[in-house]
């Protein structure tokens, strides 16, 4: 969902007592983009962000170590993080 021209966040598919609707992931820049929060290691979480980040993602943001903010990592360098 775009929240501003700047900012767009995507809600991986991890609902739960924690994550409610799912961990928030955030997208955030215009011509290159950082994404904040990468979330859990969910294939079509992956796939969704670098769908949206359309190869214009440079860094990786994140605000604490919980596996479902950051579990992500590894899977956006094998996947295309440039």
């Amino acid at each position: 969902k775009r929240l501003d021209p700047l900012v767009t966040r995507l809600t991986a598919p991890n609902p739960g007592a924690m994550a409610g609707p799912g961990t928030n992931s955030y997208l955030v820049g215009a011509d290159e983009l950082a994404v904040i929060d990468p979330g859990p290691a969910l294939d079509v979480h992956v796939e969704k962000i670098l769908e949206v980040a359309n190869g214009k993602l440079r860094w990786i943001i994140c605000t604490h170590t919980h596996l479902d903010h950051c579990g992500y990592i590894p899977l956006l360098v094998r996947y295309g993080f440039r």
